[in-house]
């Protein structure tokens, strides 16, 4: 739910989705409703045990500061705390040395300071039993409370934002950077076996020397080829072939931004036995194939280039199929890193 909300949610100037208010309000929400979870968040932010109101964007006026707004305000009977949000900024101009002289003023409760950011900015302030701690603590927080639907989806929506994302260094991690790379060389291996074909169905995807210092994992996790704009049309598209690390598939897709015309041809695919995927970025239809099914296979470089082989076909005779509505035109490769909008991954 809360994905979907945020998918909708205003842009700024910039074009981006205002994450940082979009998850603190959720944040405050869930403090409000959910009490088991406010009481351990209170235990995780070093609060003593309360029962606090969860207020959000709280003005106060300093005399030279005029409009100093708060993400998040806490407070009981006797205690007044603040918490400073941040997702992908990092603190504003003595931001918090402000919030500090705000609470110097205070009187007759106990003043708190807490600091929750997406990396780890060290701080040194004295005042107010200053403590500061990331999204990844909140996001563990939500993960043990199964068979709570807001919380569960809060915990999915951080998962996406990668604010649930635990960047301490561990054993686990550093083992698995010894095999990363010779994981990525034998993916490396498959999809260039492939890439004859993909250029000969689609047209070309560019010098070799020009694909492979392109190739590499991307903002959506999967490395591949693609061709760009293979369709004479004057909103964004792209075909590509690739394998997706995080749902481990095989995967190629054509995806156009969205553009209501040619959704019926996109969701009509699905009878020939394609995957029709909408989302706010466009529309796509997929070919999947799970890279388990090689497992015990002692080289399925083959396999996996037959798999790839006939994938690229069933693409050419919808393209075909087709022609009143799409126009094929070749394009020059502009690499996975440089893609214009997201595709929408399955």
């Amino acid at each position: 739910m809360f994905i979907n909300l945020f998918k909708i949610s205003p842009k700024d100037t910039t074009g981006r989705r205002a994450s940082e208010d979009f998850a603190t309000e959720i944040l405050a929400g869930l403090l409000r409703c959910e009490s088991d979870f406010a009481r351990s968040f209170y235990q995780m932010a070093g609060l003593p045990d309360r029962t606090y109101s969860a207020k959000t964007q709280q003005y106060y006026t300093l005399e030279s500061r005029p409009n100093c707004k708060i993400d998040l305000v806490l407070e009981s009977e006797d205690i007044l705390c603040f918490i400073e949000i941040k997702v992908e900024s990092s603190e504003g101009n003595e931001q918090l040395d402000r919030y500090c002289e705000v609470l110097d003023n205070i009187k007759g409760k106990k003043t708190l300071l807490r600091y929750c950011t997406k990396y780890r900015e060290e701080k040194e302030i004295s005042k107010h039993d200053f403590f500061q701690f990331t999204w990844h603590h909140v996001a563990k927080l939500l993960s043990q409370y199964h068979g709570k639907p807001y919380l569960t989806d809060y915990y999915e929506f951080l998962k996406t934002q990668k604010m649930a994302d635990n960047f301490q260094i561990t054993a686990e991690k550093l083992k698995a950077a010894e095999v990363l790379q010779d994981t990525l060389k034998t993916f490396d291996h498959y999809l260039s076996n492939s890439k004859k074909d993909f250029e000969a169905c689609f047209g070309r995807v560019g010098t070799d020397n020009a694909s492979k210092s392109k190739f590499g994992i991307n903002k959506d996790n999967r490395i591949g080829y693609r061709i760009t704009n293979i369709l004479n049309l004057e909103i964004y598209n792209e075909i590509m072939y690739s394998i997706d690390l995080d749902t481990q598939l095989l995967n190629v897709h054509l995806f156009i931004s969205r553009d209501s015309s040619y959704e019926q041809a996109f969701s009509d695919a699905e009878k020939l036995g394609f995957k029709f995927v909408s989302s706010i970025n466009g529309i796509a239809i997929h070919r999947t194939q799970q890279l388990a099914e090689y497992l015990n296979i002692e080289d399925p470089s083959m396999e996996i280039t037959c798999w790839y082989q006939n994938a690229f076909e069933r693409f050419k005779i919808f393209l075909d199929n087709n022609g009143h509505i799409f126009v094929k035109k070749s394009f020059i490769n502009e690499g996975v890193n440089d893609r214009e909008v997201s595709s929408p991954s399955i």
